[in-house]
């Protein structure tokens, strides 16, 4: 699985982890299991 930038999204222990960049920061990025399940359903 891929962000939108094309970099690898990661799973550990249910949740989601991935590089945001801005400018000249990346920034690691965790979505919760239980910010998924708010957001989907």
């Amino acid at each position: 699985m891929a962000d939108i930038f094309g970099g690898p999204i990661l799973r550990r222990s249910g949740d989601l982890f991935f590089n945001y960049v801005s400018e000249e920061r990346v920034f690691m990025v965790r979505v919760t299991r239980e910010c998924l399940a708010e957001g989907l359903g």
